[in-house]
């Protein structure tokens, strides 16, 4: 049986996922001030609470819109990203291919995949994306700056390109662009063994510029608002390493690329109302504002945002999204909430 490693996301499998998505422990928060720092004035009550991000105004009706999946074409991707080895690759199992020299592509349900090259590993080890683990770096590399190989613009324009060999057309878009150079990679370069123990083996016997990289995230935009979607007992889109498609470019090409679904999108003739952010969030603050104990919550993301029911005929409705973190004394964990953007209403999405 084939073993493919995905610890980019470093997703544990003891996280509990309710209506909320509930991480596993680590250390970290420090800011458990309430911060307004928003382009209207939106707010949160209570002393265990914080809003630590931007919250955007939105507009009083949207409109409603229709989905449909992209379906990936397996001989372009092969070809796409095997390139001239693409003689080499074998099917190891129904849904998994390797080449001669480790290179492996997996395809997912509902039009998805990933890809790991064979320097995969290396930057694996120096990425660390979770926010609640200590080692997490991802604020250490910029997101301006500009890499020899090839500008920000110009790796977007190449991804984008690269996905529409595969007849991927992604639109509209949102991204982030990390600019992660040679030197930073070999810092926070670290294996663990079976045992947890560091092993020196396994380490890169050397880093150069052509280990340069850009990690990029990127998400599906309608009428101006963000695509989200369940996958793999998820929402995808709230995080960077969460979202509907990440990629490791460097010169080589791709290291890594993840897309869980990609669509096509269009509006129907029909709009709704939406319900003003303050609303849902003098919710958020009535229920966890009252909560007795040491528990501290950091909203760390609030935003207006299409949900797709990939489980339901890609059905769309617009949804507010609340990620926010708990710390208590047995750590940090991951919570994620839904409110009907219309009513109002708490939604249970899993």
């Amino acid at each position: 049986m084939f073993k493919i490693k995905k610890k980019i996301t470093l997703l544990a499998t003891t996280c509990c996922i309710a209506t909320m998505i509930v991480g596993c422990n680590n250390s970290g928060i420090t800011n458990n001030e309430t911060s307004t720092n928003s382009s209207k004035q939106y707010y949160v009550s209570g002393d265990n609470i914080s809003l630590d991000t931007t919250v955007e105004k939105v507009p009083n009706k949207v409109k409603l819109i229709k989905a449909k999946r992209k379906e990936i074409n397996t001989i372009k991707l092969k070809k796409l990203l095997f390139g001239k080895n693409s003689s080499n690759v074998k099917k190891i199992d129904e849904e998994y291919y390797e080449d001669n020299l480790k290179n492996a592509l997996y395809l997912q349900r509902y039009g998805g995949f990933f890809y790991t090259s064979k320097n995969y590993d290396y930057y694996d080890s120096s990425i660390h994306t979770d926010i609640r683990d200590e080692n997490y770096n991802m604020n250490k590399f910029s997101t301006t700056k500009e890499l020899e190989f090839m500008t920000r613009e110009e790796v977007i324009k190449w991804l984008k390109s690269k996905l529409e060999k595969i007849d991927i057309n992604l639109g509209d878009i949102e991204y982030n662009c990390y600019s992660m150079e040679h030197n930073q990679l070999k810092k926070y370069e670290e294996h663990y063994d079976k045992d947890d123990n560091i092993d020196k083996s396994s380490y890169k016997s050397k880093w150069d510029k052509e280990d340069d990289c850009y990690y990029i995230s990127i998400r599906q935009k309608v009428n101006g608002i963000v695509e989200y979607h369940k996958f793999g007992g998820e929402l995808r889109n709230y995080e960077d390493s969460k979202a509907s498609i990440v990629a490791i470019v460097s010169k080589r090409g791709f290291e890594y690329i993840e897309m869980t679904s990609a669509f096509d999108f269009d509006n129907v003739d029909k709009t709704v109302s939406i319900k003003d952010p303050q609303d849902i969030l003098d919710n958020v603050s009535k229920q966890y504002s009252n909560i007795v104990g040491e528990e501290k919550y950091n909203i760390l993301s609030f935003k207006l945002c299409y949900f797709t029911n990939i489980e339901n005929k890609d059905e769309v409705i617009p949804i507010y999204e609340c990620y926010m973190l708990e710390k208590n004394k047995n750590g940090i964990s991951r919570l994620q909430l839904f409110f009907d953007a219309s009513t109002g209403e708490a939604l249970e999405l899993w």
